[in-house]
């Protein structure tokens, strides 16, 4: 799939829909897993977004839980209806949703954004809490432990999924899954916080969540005005920060490391230009389990 494919495919979505013309179409930057470009209707501003077929629930459920939180007050990307009131669509290979734009400029991960970003991560675990059930990410323990993966990889996920097994009893929310500043756009005019690109939001511990912050900020120390505007907003207990965030870093390290094992293995270019990327990000995870202290440094010893 091509930026000029999907924009193409724009009319044949919007059909059924009488009297609603497609105004414009431009290409965007495209995600590492999914296509995208920026659709003018003549009923508002919406993004196109295509996945594999492997990705098809990530962007069904991505598009409901920004349905979710858009329809309580926080701006989303909420998904326009298409066919038969279905959120996705079919299309060569893949799926394909439209989705309300949200304006905005991208948070960063520097001091200056922090509590604002804190507090919309905070903002949507309120939105939606949810019931502890089953496995998270179940994929992590299944290729972790895969022959496949490299030693390493083996040996961090034996270790660490130990622990992520033993802190029970801690809130789960519904993820967005990968809370980068980036994803977070404060509207210029009204300073409001909308967060986007909710494909693949499941349920799941928020201390992943906070985690995920918290690695994109460069480490608890660097993140302190992220993590009071989060506690404030999201009424998540600070004494199951204190407990269990290291254990979720941890966790949210070894989710980087088999991830990029996987697409190392399978030669996986989508949304990159050579497999140096993947080799990059396989290569930050392991610095990461390292400095963590899962994985021993260059001397044997583990922190």
């Amino acid at each position: 799939m091509t930026p000029d494919d999907l924009a193409q495919a724009v009319p044949a979505l919007i059909a059924h829909r009488p009297g609603v013309r497609v105004l414009g179409v431009r290409s965007t930057a495209s995600g590492m897993n999914s296509v995208t470009v920026a659709v003018t209707l003549s009923i508002g501003r919406f993004v196109a977004k295509w996945v594999p077929t492997s990705e098809r629930d990530g962007l069904r459920s991505g598009a409901y839980a920004a349905r979710e939180m858009t329809a309580v007050g926080l701006r989303a990307g909420a998904p326009l209806e298409l066919q038969d009131g279905e959120v996705t669509a079919p299309l060569v290979d893949g799926e394909v949703a439209l989705l309300e734009e949200v304006p905005g400029s991208p948070l960063t991960a520097g001091e200056s954004d922090q509590e604002a970003w804190g507090a919309a991560i905070g903002r949507a675990h309120r939105i939606a809490p949810r019931r502890e059930h089953g496995t998270f990410f179940g994929w992590v323990e299944e290729e972790g432990m895969n022959p496949a993966r490299e030693a390493w990889v083996r040996l961090a996920a034996t270790r660490v999924l130990k622990e992520v097994r033993s802190a029970g009893g801690v809130s789960w929310v519904q993820l967005h899954t990968d809370p980068a500043p980036e994803a977070f756009l404060r509207d210029d005019t009204s300073g409001e916080v909308g967060v986007i690109d909710w494909t693949g939001s499941v349920p799941g511990p928020a201390l992943y969540h906070v985690a995920s912050a918290v690695m994109y900020a460069g480490g608890p120390a660097k993140a302190a005005r992220l993590l009071k505007a989060y506690l404030d907003a999201s009424g998540l207990p600070a004494t199951e920060v204190a407990e269990f965030l290291d254990t979720f870093r941890r966790f949210r390290a070894l989710v980087q490391a088999v991830y990029f094992s996987i697409r190392l293995a399978r030669s996986d270019l989508t949304g990159i230009a050579t497999q140096a990327e993947n080799t990059a990000g396989l290569r930050d995870a392991r610095e990461m389990l390292r400095d963590l202290g899962v994985l021993p440094d260059e001397h044997g010893r583990c922190a």
